[in-house]
């Protein structure tokens, strides 16, 4: 089972959790490496920098309200933005901006601000930055100063999160206009460092917001390298930004896609709208939708926890899930008394928890005593999935949660029989997988916790009160589920 989400649309819920979480990290910023929410609205603070930034502000809110009606091209983003023009200064965008971007058939306006991230964007769009415009186009680069200086200062789930954010203001903002949306670009003159490993994470992702109706992917960053995936000097001098030969190289493949998106060509250039199929590797996200209406806000849920802290961590596909729909009464009556985190997503395969806790930043700025992980089910769903391969996904998916899990008990659930009769296929291929996974409990941080005996009858066959389905527990089955849990949690 998935469950239907708009791209661009969060929940009234889960916005008010956004919400709360500047006041839930002033409590615990300990636990914290950033001090703040990717898609939390925030303006740019610090010494003299403040100074700067309200006073740029407020120059082209000013020059937006006088302009606007001739503006039919705005960018918004950082440095790298910035850099393509600033009035009365002489910057390396200068000869590109002039002539693609200055002329009446292309007159646009540079929001692009030194150092911001995406929550610096959302603190200008919804403070009247683009009040007075009414653009045809929107180009977006945004995210790399969110990564910080070596990639790790934020998880990459948070960057991605963030730029969603960006894109739907605009959209709300702008309501006749296309937004183009831009990788993030390259950093530091050799491929294979951190940054841009984590630079690469967020870059996968991105090109699945382009529907093809509002929203264009133009993806230039691999001009900007040599064959082997080295930044030159001579493209960005400081290995981040862009030379007046960069800007150039910028300008010629963006102007292509904005002529076709103001009607001065027909047809858009290839790759503006990517395919957005979902690829299922421990580095590659699920769909997109699982950004705006789960892992976004489970992300703010946990920022919003004054204690950072989980007695009980529930992770797993649909079955962890739906917790929260038939397990309601388990979790408020047997485990009400500890705080628990449902990690559960309905459709998930390991590949996917893998990448929750390497990238998606759901195991991390949290202590948790009790991780219980049910992963698999959905990968046997696949014919080409052989039981060991499950069982290696899972291997990987422990050894990425104890990364950033160090002291957590572990409670490696093996999947839930399936199939009414004990001699089905599918029954048979459970049992393979689990045989394969009870060698990863050590007994210690990696605890076996087999709710198998209890789901099956005397001969066997899955008892139907507890899986109607054949597949999801029903409530008793989760009672029982949260009735064998309490022995691995700390009395209170």
């Amino acid at each position: 089972m998935r469950l239907a989400a708009s791209l661009f649309a969060l929940p009234p819920e889960k916005e008010v959790l956004v919400k709360k979480l500047v006041l839930g990290f002033a409590a615990t910023a300990s636990l914290c490496a950033f001090a703040r929410f990717a898609a939390e609205p925030e303006c740019l603070h610090g010494g003299k920098v403040t100074d700067w930034w309200f006073g740029r502000f407020a120059t082209l809110r000013e020059e937006a309200r006088k302009t606007g009606k001739d503006v039919k091209i705005a960018f918004v983003g950082d440095s790298i933005t910035e850099n393509w023009h600033v009035p009365g200064l002489k910057v390396p965008g200068d000869a590109a901006w002039e002539r693609f971007f200055a002329t009446p058939r292309h007159r646009a306006i540079n929001l692009g601000f030194g150092g911001d991230r995406t929550e610096h964007v959302l603190w200008r769009l919804r403070n009247g930055q683009m009040d007075g415009l009414d653009p045809e186009v929107v180009v977006l680069q945004i995210g790399t100063n969110n990564l910080g200086e070596n990639g790790d200062a934020e998880p990459a789930g948070d960057t991605i999160y963030g730029i969603r954010a960006c894109v739907r203001t605009i959209l709300a903002k702008c309501p006749r206009a296309k937004v183009v949306l831009h990788p993030i670009p390259p950093r530091g003159e050799r491929p294979g460092t951190a940054v841009r490993r984590q630079l690469d994470v967020v870059n996968l992702e991105l090109p699945r917001m382009a529907d093809g109706r509002r929203v264009f992917w133009c993806d230039y960053s691999k001009r900007l390298l040599t064959a082997d995936g080295v930044l030159t000097k001579e493209i960005a001098a400081d290995g981040v930004h862009l030379t007046a030969k960069g800007h150039q190289i910028w300008a010629e493949a963006l102007l292509p896609l904005i002529d076709a998106l103001l009607g001065h060509a027909d047809g858009l250039p290839d790759g503006t709208v990517p395919n957005g199929a979902v690829d299922y590797r421990p580095d590659v996200p699920r769909m997109s939708g699982w950004i705006d209406y789960r892992i976004g806000p489970k992300r703010a849920e946990i920022l919003s926890n004054p204690s950072r802290h989980y007695d009980l961590v529930l992770a797993g596909d649909s079955i962890t899930h739906f917790w929260e729909e038939r397990g309601t009464v388990a979790l408020a009556e047997i485990l009400g008394g500890y705080k628990v985190l449902n990690l559960g997503f309905s459709g998930d395969r390991v590949g996917e928890i893998t990448w929750d806790a390497m990238h998606g930043g759901l195991f991390s700025d949290y202590s948790a005593d009790v991780i219980a992980l049910l992963i698999g089910t959905n990968d046997l769903n696949d014919p080409k999935r052989q039981p060991a391969d499950v069982a290696k996904g899972v291997e990987l998916c422990i050894k990425a949660i104890r990364e950033k899990q160090r002291h957590a008990k572990i409670l490696l659930t093996p999947l839930f029989p399936r199939g009414f009769q004990p001699d089905s296929e599918i029954r048979r291929r459970v049992d393979e997988v689990n045989a394969l996974l009870r060698p990863l409990a050590d007994g210690k941080s990696v605890v076996w916790f087999d709710l198998g005996p209890r789901l099956v009858e005397k001969d066997g066959r899955l008892n139907d009160k507890l899986f109607p389905d054949g597949l999801h527990p029903s409530d008793d089955g989760y009672n029982i589920w949260a009735h064998e849990l309490l022995p691995h949690l700390r009395r209170f």
